[in-house]
């Protein structure tokens, strides 16, 4: 759970830094390390298995947002009496259009 919010009623629509993985290989790689490497750094942390580089599990622009998102997003505006967005400028799509679904 994050803050208290059980994972079956949160949507992470950009993922999350709480996990990373190779880019190439998929291999898990150490989320805090990733994070720290990036941020103290400056760099893209290696992968120990192939070398390729490893980033943490959140949707950079461009890419494909994860499919609990698109699978949930349209019961999950159709069910509720309030949906609170956060961390969203509700400039970009798809996250702009949920106030629309």
């Amino acid at each position: 759970a994050v803050a208290g919010v059980t994972e079956e009623k949160l949507v992470e629509c950009h993922g999350h830094f709480r996990s990373s993985a190779c880019i190439k290989c998929r291999t898990s790689f150490d989320a805090e390390l990733c994070q720290s490497t990036m941020i103290e750094q400056g760099e893209a942390p290696k992968c120990n298995s192939c070398g390729g580089s490893v980033k943490p599990d959140i949707v950079f622009f461009g890419e494909v947002m994860p499919s609990r998102f698109s699978d949930l997003v349209h019961y999950d505006v159709a069910s509720s009496d309030l949906v609170i967005v956060l961390g969203s400028s509700l400039m970009v799509a798809p996250v702009c259009n949920i106030p629309d679904w």
